[in-house]
């Protein structure tokens, strides 16, 4: 089946909500956040998120009209980071994985991040080749690793950080 990839609306916050709870069941140790702590945000929350604003931004991945990928795009708000944004909360439902969705996700935010700001980063667990592989093949590259970044469920994680600076890279 065919996926369409595009930014969310308001009106797609119940499904970014549902995913957003699954993601956080399926891989927790991939998010800062935890299944309890969001369970404390209100729907509101969520259709902020979806609705974002003229510098940030969520993209969902839509199969027959149903959620099953997403990806965020969080721009600097103070004055000495407006030039940087960081790619967030990248997930795809297990039974909608290696397919291209993950991919067409990352690009849409790499495009929408090139239109916004010099400096995209990202922060992904070490241990996480798969998606390490992607962004490298995506233009990321690694500039640091912060060790023991993340108490895990099964003890600390080091994180790499990778970046696109869209200043040096070829247009």
């Amino acid at each position: 089946m065919a996926f369409v990839v595009r930014r969310l609306v308001e009106q797609d916050a119940e499904a970014l909500r549902a995913l957003r709870f699954e993601a956080l069941r399926t891989v927790p140790d991939a998010f800062l956040a935890s299944v309890e702590e969001e369970a404390e945000r209100p729907l509101q929350w969520f259709r902020t998120v979806a609705r974002g604003s003229d510098r940030d931004a969520a993209f969902g991945a839509f199969e027959n009209d149903a959620l099953i990928g997403m990806a965020g795009f969080v721009a600097g708000e103070r004055q000495k980071e407006r030039h940087k944004a960081t790619l967030v909360s990248v997930y795809v439902s297990p039974s909608s994985q290696g397919r291209g969705a993950g991919r067409a996700l990352v690009e849409a935010v790499i495009a929408h991040a090139a239109t916004q700001v010099m400096i995209l980063q990202v922060t992904v667990s070490a241990n996480n080749g798969p998606a390490v592989a992607l962004y490298r093949r995506l233009g990321f590259i690694r500039f640091g690793t912060e060790p023991k970044a993340v108490l895990g469920t099964g003890g600390y994680l080091d994180n790499h950080l990778m970046q696109i600076d869209f200043s040096t890279r070829p247009s």
